[in-house]
């Protein structure tokens, strides 16, 4: 008759993964996306009127001067440069 040792049968605990390494700034941009709150309320532009209209998360869109329904992101501040080739 063969004997079985209880070792054969309990599974090896394997080391869990390290995650890949990060870089500090970009761990910095990410933990401080984190911790800012979501704006209640965004700004956007009416088409026809060019006004900025604020609206929050279950407004109707609508801009309260002209009463137009077309609205539009205001552009960014920030340079954006793209390489076309």
């Amino acid at each position: 008759m063969d004997t079985y040792s209880i070792r054969n049968r309990i599974p090896k605990k394997r080391k869990p993964k390290k995650a890949a390494p990060v870089p500090k700034r970009q761990a910095i941009e990410v933990q401080q996306r984190r911790q800012s709150p979501q704006p209640d309320s965004f700004t956007y532009l009416c088409n026809d009127c060019f006004q900025p209209v604020t609206l929050q998360e279950n407004d109707d869109v609508l801009c309260g001067h002209c009463q137009s329904r077309v609205l539009r992101k205001p552009r960014t501040e920030r340079v954006v440069c793209v390489n076309a080739i």
